[in-house]
C-alpha cells in the first residue's frame, strides 16, 4: 500500500559527520487486519553492502484506544528534505505520515539538535500532531478513515507549513447508511491543518490537536465562514454531505487544494458521481465553481457544491500547464476515462514541491 521514499539520512551513531550519511528508504507498514501489525513506519538501510534492505528501525505508530479500529499505515509518507526546501539548516528528512484512524505523526530523521545536549532531539523521535477523531463503535461510526497520503505546502499569507488530507472508506465507496433503520450517518471531512511547530522544526507534542481545534470553512446558520481563519486555529475543516468520501490524495496548486470526491448513487446498481472539490489552501473557502467548464451537476447530485466530472472513482489529480488531469474508473463527461479541467485562478506563486516524491 505505502510507496517508499528514498533520501540520505544522518548515521544514527555518527550524526554530526555528513560523510557518514547513508541512503535509506522510509515507508508505511501497510494495511493489516491484526492489531499491532502494520501500525508503524519502516526505515530501511540501502547502504549496507552485505545486507541491502536491512531494517534500520521500525517506528511504532500507537493504536488509539478511543475506538475499536485496527490501525494501519497504508498512506505513503510525505518527506521534507533540504535539497528540495531552501533554507533548512539540517541534513536528513522530516517525515509526516497519516494513518488509517486519522492521526498524523511527525518523525525526525534529521541532524537537528537543540541546546548543548546532543540527545535533546533524538533521531527516530516521533510525535503525534493531529487526530481526526475517527469513530467506530456499536453506537456510532463516522467512517472517517484515511487511506491516502497528504499533500503539503507553505501558506503564502500565514507562512506556516500546511498539511492537506481527506477521509473516506476507500474499500467500500458505495456504502450508504440506512438512517431510517438507525444506522449512524457517515461524516467524512476535508482538512487543511497547520504544523503546530515553527517551520521545519521538531519537538515532542504532549497534546495533539484534533478536529475540534479546526474551524468550519463553510458558513452555517449560526456563523459565517472566516477567511483568514484565526491564527489560534489548528486549521480548517469541511464536512462532506451525502456519504461522500475522498478517493485519492489531494493536490495543491497556486493557493488552491483539489480533492477527488465520490458520492454513492442511491441505486446500488449504478456508479456514483465523481467530483473535484477546490478549496482555498489557507481558509478552505469553496472555489469549485471556478474550476473549468462542465455540464453542471446531474439532477440526482445537484446538491453537491463540488464540480461534477463524471461517474466513477476519480484518481489523484495531477497539474500540468494550469490544467487538472485525472483518470476516472468509469466515464468522464466526454465519454472517456480522462478528466481534464482548467484549474481555478489562484496565487501566482506556487508552493508545491516534490517533497513527497523524493525517490
Amino acid at each position: 500500500w505505502s510507496a517508499p521514499r528514498i533520501f540520505r539520512m544522518p548515521n544514527p551513531t555518527k550524526r554530526s559527520d555528513p560523510n557518514e550519511d547513508k541512503y535509506v528508504m522510509v515507508m508505511g507498514g501497510g494495511m493489516s487486519m491484526k492489531r499491532g501489525i502494520g501500525s508503524n513506519v519502516f526505515v530501511i538501510d540501502l547502504d549496507d553492502d552485505k545486507n541491502i534492505g536491512k531494517i534500520l528501525k521500525v517506528i511504532d505508530i500507537p493504536d488509539s484506544d478511543k475506538n475499536t479500529i485496527t490501525n494501519s499505515t497504508p498512506a505513503s509518507p510525505v518527506v521534507i528534505t533540504p535539497d528540495m526546501t531552501p533554507g533548512i539548516p539540517w541534513r536528513g528528512a522530516l517525515v509526516y505520515i497519516n494513518d488509517y484512524e486519522g492521526k498524523v505523526t511527525k518523525i525526525n530523521l534529521t541532524s537537528m539538535k537543540t541546546g548543548d545536549d546532543d540527545n535533546s532531539i533524538a533521531i527516530f523521535d516521533s510525535t503525534q500532531i493531529f487526530d481526526a477523531q475517527v469513530d467506530q463503535s456499536e453506537l456510532s461510526t463516522n467512517a472517517r478513515y484515511m487511506y491516502h497520503s497528504m499533500d503539503i505546502a507553505i501558506g503564502r499569507d500565514s507562512n506556516k507549513v500546511w498539511l492537506y488530507m481527506g477521509t473516506g472508506d476507500y474499500e467500500d465507496p458505495n456504502m450508504v447508511p440506512d438512517i431510517e433503520a438507525g444506522e449512524p450517518p457517515i461524516d467524512n471531512v476535508l482538512l487543511g491543518i497547520k504544523d503546530p511547530m515553527s517551520n521545519w522544526s521538531y519537538k515532542n507534542i504532549t497534546t495533539p490537536k484534533n478536529l475540534d481545534d479546526c474551524v468550519l470553512a463553510e458558513a452555517t446558520e449560526e456563523s459565517e465562514a472566516k477567511c483568514p481563519i484565526p491564527s489560534s486555529a489548528t486549521g480548517w475543516k469541511i464536512h462532506l454531505p451525502n456519504s461522500q468520501k475522498v478517493t485519492a490524495e489531494p493536490t495543491v496548486f497556486q493557493g488552491n487544494v483539489y480533492f477527488p470526491i465520490y458520492q454513492p448513487n442511491d441505486d446500488p446498481c449504478k456508479a456514483g458521481a465523481a467530483f473535484i472539490c477546490g478549496a482555498d489552501d489557507e481558509c478552505g473557502t469553496n472555489n469549485s465553481d471556478q474550476i473549468g467548464k462542465g455540464s453542471g451537476n446531474p439532477a440526482d447530485f445537484s446538491a453537491s457544491k463540488c464540480h461534477f466530472v463524471g461517474f466513477g472513482i476519480l484518481s489523484e489529480i495531477v497539474v500540468f500547464a494550469g490544467k487538472l488531469f485525472a483518470n476516472i474508473a468509469g466515464l468522464a463527461e466526454g465519454k472517456t476515462t480522462l478528466v481534464v479541467k482548467v484549474a481555478a485562478p489562484g496565487e501566482v506563486d506556487s508552493y508545491r514541491r516534490s517533497w513527497k516524491e523524493n525517490f
